[in-house]
């Protein structure tokens, strides 16, 4: 069977997670909501309904691992992105100084000019 023969799934934050799934169970990380845990009896919600962590295949177990290792790479692709913003805010704020006032970007720039006296 191809890849393409299989039917989208699309899993939804909130409504399908694979959450209560402990260190101790393969591939997990600690869930999001410890009220909501069973820690005896770890289950994933997949539309609305639930299904024991145990009860899996193993190909399905996998697919789990898989998910989980995409939200982790999700969340660490989002931090990059944030120190991105943050980066191109200042770069944005460099060149708005460099357009509208360039002696004073051109101070901060060469601070060790700035503190020399004036030879004239």
């Amino acid at each position: 069977m191809q890849w393409g023969a299989f039917p989208r799934i699309r899993l939804k934050f909130g409504v399908d997670d694979v959450s209560g799934l402990d260190s101790s169970t393969p591939a997990a990380t600690p869930p999001s909501d410890p009220a909501q845990v069973d820690a005896a009896n770890p289950t994933i919600t997949l539309a609305g309904k639930q299904y024991a962590y145990d009860s899996l295949s193993e190909p399905a177990r996998q697919l789990v691992a898989a998910i989980r290792a995409s939200e982790e790479e999700m969340k660490s692709i989002r931090n990059q992105l944030a120190l991105m913003d943050v980066g191109r805010r200042a770069l944005v704020a460099q060149l708005r100084l460099a357009v509208e006032n360039p002696e004073a970007f051109q101070r901060l720039q060469n601070p060790e000019s700035a503190n020399q006296p004036d030879p004239a």
